[in-house]
């Protein structure tokens, strides 16, 4: 997505936890630094890592109240619905791939 997103003419930065791997508070503190006007996250796992998504999603929230939180992924395109009901921190589901529905949602 973050090509799609750099053709599109926004900022990007990508952040991969998983080299390392970082810690959740050292992704915590590196999302805070950037400053971001919104938070797109995402897996290549399945549902082993949702969990960890779901703690990373709420820390953030918890550090960045208005930015809005985007949640994507092989797992959320399938668990949508609970997700939007059972994580109230994550403001946006996008099912399948992204590269076309993340520049239209940033508009």
């Amino acid at each position: 997505m973050g090509g799609a997103l750099l053709d599109a003419g926004h900022d990007v930065e990508l952040l991969d936890a998983e080299l390392g791997p970082l810690e959740l508070e050292e992704v915590v503190r590196r999302v805070v630094a950037h400053g971001p006007e919104i938070v797109l996250v995402g897996h290549s796992g399945s549902t082993s890592a949702h969990p960890i998504v779901a703690d990373l999603t709420r820390r953030i929230r918890a550090e960045l109240a208005g930015v809005p939180i985007v949640y994507g992924g092989v797992f959320p395109t399938y668990h949508f619905r609970d997700i939007i009901e059972q994580e109230p921190q994550i403001d946006v589901v996008v099912r399948g791939e992204g590269e076309a529905t993340a520049p239209r949602l940033l508009e």
